[in-house]
């Protein structure tokens, strides 16, 4: 399930099928955008209608658990969350492991920091283009063959 169940209307009740359906020793890979380190604009990347869940490790080892699944390996990379499960016997709830609403309040910060860091890039662009659009062709040019780039 590879960027599928961020999509899923009741994503829970999908987990608790798939895992009704794996054969003893079966595996359900599942990958997911980690909403704890998002990548790029998070009005033209991120939240988008299609996307009607967002998962980190903590929700979504709490939703596997809820499905009656249980992890084998959980990982994140490149803004990424993935992780094999297999069935389990016991249901894990949410607060068992100890996250609750601290974690909930971790989440907005990531998303306001994410959205503050948007605003001062795009910010930066507006700026850039109006400077360019005042400033004379003639002066450009000679910025562009007299500045060279210090690296």
């Amino acid at each position: 399930m590879r960027h599928v169940l961020e999509h899923c209307l009741d994503p829970l009740q999908i987990l608790k099928r798939l895992a009704g359906v794996l054969k003893d020793g079966g595996v359900l890979y599942v990958a997911v955008p980690d909403m704890m380190n998002p990548k790029g604009s998070l009005n033209k990347y991120w939240f988008r209608a299609v996307h009607t869940y967002y998962f980190s490790k903590p929700t979504l080892l709490s939703l596997t658990g809820k499905a009656g699944l249980e992890p084998l390996v959980v990982n994140t990379e490149d803004h990424e969350l993935w992780g094999f499960f297999r069935k389990k016997d016991c249901l894990d709830d949410f607060n068992e492991q100890g996250l609750g609403k601290d974690f909930f309040k971790k989440q907005v910060h990531v998303i306001r920091k994410h959205k503050k860091l948007n605003n001062i890039v795009a910010l930066y662009v507006f700026l850039k283009n109006i400077i360019l659009k005042i400033i004379p062709n003639r002066i450009k040019l000679y910025m562009y063959r007299n500045i060279k780039p210090r690296f």
